[in-house]
């Protein structure tokens, strides 16, 4: 299913299975502007390439769907050792989004 599926079948089912007013809040954030990643230069990196000071660009998800670290976050010393170390116990090498100009 589709990003533009996923949100059709939501509206679909608004008042079924789906609260209206939290599906007017979703769809409305779905629009907002100020979510999206399109003018947001970005590049990819191994984790290993990670450095403190770094803001990611994109929501980390695990291969679980499962979210490690929201869009936007910036970086620090503690973050980038519990991101190490997960990727240690998972064994699951991660890639990271950050911005351009970091």
């Amino acid at each position: 299913m589709t990003a533009d599926e996923a949100r059709a079948y939501v509206v679909e089912e608004t008042g079924k299975w789906f609260d209206p007013d939290v599906v007017d809040a979703f769809v409305a954030w779905l629009g907002d502007e100020r979510r999206r990643t399109d003018n947001v230069r970005e590049r990819k990196v191994a984790l290993s390439a990670v450095r403190v000071g770094m803001r990611t660009s994109r929501d980390l998800v695990g291969d679980n769907g499962v979210l490690i670290l929201a869009r936007g976050q910036q970086i620090t010393d503690a973050l980038l050792g519990r991101l190490v170390k997960l990727q240690e116990a998972t064994e699951n090498p991660m890639i990271v989004h950050v911005e351009e100009n970091q």
